[in-house]
């Protein structure tokens, strides 16, 4: 019995770790992640079925979201709500929307430690034997890009990082993946029903397109220059879509 309660102890330390760093940058977007994280900050430790209840909480999440968290993907997620109560929550898909990269990697870290504490076998191994993932080059966008034309290539950017499986190491096939995952006539779609009514401007998206290709970071690799080659092929082959439309529309 004493067993089961100090494991209760560390995983809600581990629970209020990962509330804690979530309000601290998020809750001004999600009030419900901010009574959570009240919540948890006034349960003492003498309150063992509360804590119980917070860890049977975590550990169905977990449970469901297994595969989510093992390979980083937000798209994988069966049940995104941490739920508490009616009013006190948190819905990571919230979380997901409004993180970057960089918070997005602390949060499946701090899942995936959570998840070992649970006693997932693939869980504590691949917190021991990280798999090396591919990354994409880095970007920037020209300073003169704003509204509905960031958003765009924000949103494609966004779309590319979903479509690559953080398990595959090999930048080629992480290319591939890309290419055959209908991705890029998706996005043609999209900018051709932008261009249509009236919520893209050709010429400020044209720009930005060529300024991000240009700003490609330079590949520290043969098999990541042969990845950013064909990031370079696609966004050419956008920019060629633009063009056309610009044509067209003229």
């Amino acid at each position: 019995m004493s067993e089961i309660k100090n494991l209760n102890s560390v995983v809600f330390n581990s629970i209020i770790g990962f509330v804690n760093e979530l309000a601290s940058i998020f809750d001004s977007y999600h009030n419900p992640l901010k009574l959570y994280n009240h919540l948890i900050n006034k349960t003492p430790a003498s309150q063992g079925e509360i804590i119980k209840k917070h860890v049977a909480i975590f550990k169905i999440f977990c449970t469901k979201n297994k595969e989510a968290i093992l390979t980083k993907n937000k798209n994988k997620l069966n049940e995104p709500i941490i739920k508490y109560s009616n009013k006190v929550y948190i819905n990571m898909q919230v979380i997901f929307k409004k993180s970057d990269q960089e918070n997005s990697d602390v949060i499946w870290k701090h899942l995936l430690c959570i998840l070992t504490l649970f006693g997932d076998a693939d869980a504590k191994n691949l917190l021991k034997n990280p798999t090396p993932s591919v990354s994409l080059p880095s970007v920037s966008l020209p300073p003169s890009t704003t509204g509905n034309e960031k958003e765009f290539i924000e949103s494609l950017a966004s779309r590319i990082e979903e479509t690559i499986d953080p398990n595959i190491s090999n930048p080629m096939e992480a290319v591939t993946a890309i290419m055959n995952s209908g991705l890029f006539t998706e996005l043609v779609g999209n900018m051709q029903n932008g261009v249509e009514n009236g919520n893209i401007d050709l010429t400020k998206l044209f720009g930005a397109m060529q300024g991000m290709v240009s700003n490609m970071g330079q590949p520290t690799n043969p098999e990541t220059a042969n990845m950013s080659n064909m990031l370079n092929m696609m966004m050419g082959s956008l920019g060629n879509n633009l063009q056309s439309l610009d044509s067209k529309k003229n």
